[in-house]
């Protein structure tokens, strides 16, 4: 018996919600082994948890799944905007820090050709102080920019630690 495609969406969400292929087998009176194959060619997954990342990306990109093909365009275009909007920020912000560190990297020779040994140490001190100043500026905006990307869903993995000369550098 050939089933239809809303009876096979029907299995397949069951399946995907996590009910056993027995019970799906007996309920629609065909072979368990019919649904396995179904299922693996499909890529249909018993894991939730993707389906409904999808799902609240869809929801959160106002895509309607009864909208035209047009429509899902027009959001699916909207949302890319939006994100791509929030990556030339991120970038822009971290040219900020760069810009912050040359400066402080500036600030560690004195100006004057000879120098005296208070503006060695007032420039040491200057250079320190700015060099702080972007380390703070750093972490701050590493910590909004992963809690955006995850929000955004623009990076869904864990970025791995990383070895910066001597330093252990760990971004979740």
């Amino acid at each position: 018996m050939k089933l239809s495609k809303r009876v096979w969406d029907n299995i397949r969400a069951r399946y995907e919600s996590g009910e056993t292929v027995s019970s799906i087998a007996k309920h629609y009176q065909i072979s368990r082994s019919g649904i396995q194959a179904r299922a693996r060619k499909g890529g249909w997954t018993q894991d939730v948890s993707e389906i409904i990342r999808k799902k609240s990306a869809e929801v959160a990109a106002k895509i309607s799944p009864l909208g035209t093909t047009q429509e899902k365009a027009k959001a699916i275009a909207e949302e890319a905007g939006k994100i791509a909007a929030v990556r030339l920020r991120h970038r822009k912000e971290w040219e900020q820090v760069v810009a912050i560190r040359q400066e402080a990297l500036s600030l560690r020779k004195p100006v004057s050709k000879n120098p005296t040994r208070d503006d060695v140490n007032s420039a040491q001190r200057d250079s320190f102080q700015a060099m702080k100043l972007a380390k703070i500026t750093a972490e701050v905006t590493t910590i909004q920019q992963i809690g955006e990307r995850r929000c955004w869903g623009i990076e869904s993995e864990p970025v791995q630690a990383q070895n910066v000369k001597g330093f252990r550098v760990v971004m979740e």
